[in-house]
């Protein structure tokens, strides 16, 4: 699978030579960028925790983050440098948003919709999808169904829009930055992807002098089932059950 061969693009990393690596502060200029900000504090939590069982009293505090942070950090660092008011200006989530409502609800197919601002947000879904796995320029190249083709409008006027106002999202940064990143750490760490996007691994290898992969250790499940009398039962004995496991420290 494509997911498999992006992932296997980088070299693995230990999670002790992680941490090891973390240790020495900003004198290893090491960055670890994870899927989702839960992640980036979990495994923040963790070194905390690792630094305190080695009997010390302070630490520098690690670089991790999540990739959507690190890409508009790189975005930051890019537009305070020189040349940097050349770059278009980043729209927020609402703001692109209200940018996807304004197209939809301009369009022929989109002006009898009954709901447009829920509409305007699975597009932009969509279309940060496209994005991640480089395929919005395929669009229109597919027949598809109705939706397919509405869409693919959508998507063309959208990027029409954000052009002729110099403006971008989200979706669209990583490969706006190619070439034009500012700070660059000596390594690069992505920790806990399960899937990575072939925009998101081409923006990585590009991002650090050292690219490397990190996977939390696998952990032992056990699979259980049991039966309750009635529907409520069941909630209120799978509610006891997860306040039990939260009591007696279970992550």
């Amino acid at each position: 699978m494509r997911r498999m061969s992006v992932l296997r693009e980088f070299q693995s990393l230990a999670k002790t030579d992680l941490f090891a690596r973390l240790a020495d502060g900003a004198a290893a200029n090491i960055c670890v960028v994870t899927p989702n900000r839960r992640l980036a504090l979990e495994l923040e939590r963790e070194f905390d925790a690792r630094c305190l069982s080695m009997g010390l009293v302070r630490w520098e505090a690690p670089d991790i983050l999540p990739l959507p942070a690190f890409v508009e950090r790189c975005y930051d660092d890019a537009l305070h440098a020189e040349g940097g008011e050349a770059l278009p200006l980043l729209l927020s989530d609402v703001q692109a948003r209200e940018v996807w409502q304004q197209v939809i609800g301009e369009s022929e197919t989109g002006r009898d919709l009954l709901d447009l601002p829920q509409t305007a947000a699975q597009a932009l879904a969509a279309w940060r999808l496209a994005q991640a796995w480089n395929i919005a320029g395929a669009l229109e190249k597919f027949e598809g169904g109705e939706d397919t083709r509405a869409f693919a409008a959508w998507a063309r006027e959208y990027a029409l829009r954000l052009r002729a106002a110099r403006l971008t999202d989200g979706a669209l940064l990583p490969g706006l930055l190619a070439g034009r990143l500012q700070r660059r750490p000596q390594t690069l760490v992505a920790y806990a992807f399960d899937i990575m996007t072939p925009q998101a691994a081409a923006f990585l290898a590009a991002a650090g002098s050292d690219v490397l992969a990190c996977a939390p250790a696998a952990r032992q499940s056990r699979v259980m089932r049991c039966s309750a009398e009635s529907p409520r039962t069941e909630l209120e004995e799978a509610a006891a059950w997860a306040r039990a496991r939260l009591e007696a420290g279970a992550k």
